[in-house]
């Protein structure tokens, strides 16, 4: 980095302001957050409105609901949707061994086509992108799944 160049920081906004947009402008529920992360239902709304907070949790019981609120809402805006698909590849193939040709084969399209989706996802067609998107994360579901 020279002296020239110039950070961009920004404010990472209060905790249970991201957990009152997941509720209000997403409508994802306590009872849904609940399921996903573990944490009761009515402590996911006192700390959304203010009655709790997060920080009288020890952390490592809010951990993985902090990960999750974090990526449901920063995460979710700063990601776009080509960059997780190619995200999720990268995870299929690296943590699962799943090959570009399997995932391609389940996707019914030829393996440069997921090649040149991987390289630069605008220089393949909606169609393929969308196949693309769907199988891919199919696959992750089903290789997510507690066995």
């Amino acid at each position: 980095m020279n002296d020239n160049d110039e950070v961009t920081y920004f404010e990472i906004p209060d905790f249970k302001d991201l957990l009152k947009t997941i509720i209000q402008s997403y409508k994802i529920s306590p009872v849904s957050l609940s399921k996903v992360s573990g944490l009761d239902k009515d402590l996911i709304s006192d700390i959304s409105n203010g009655k709790i907070n997060i920080d009288s949790i020890p952390y490592t019981d809010r951990a993985p609901f902090d990960d999750l609120v974090t990526m449901l809402t920063i995460g979710m805006e700063m990601v776009e949707n080509d960059n997780r698909i190619t995200s999720i590849i990268e995870a299929l193939n690296h943590e699962y061994f799943i090959s570009y040709e399997s995932i391609a084969l389940y996707a019914k399209l030829e393996q440069e086509d997921l090649q040149q989706f991987m390289n630069d996802s605008s220089s393949v067609t909606f169609e393929k992108r969308y196949k693309l998107a769907v199988t891919t994360l199919f696959l992750h579901s089903l290789f997510k799944q507690p066995q």
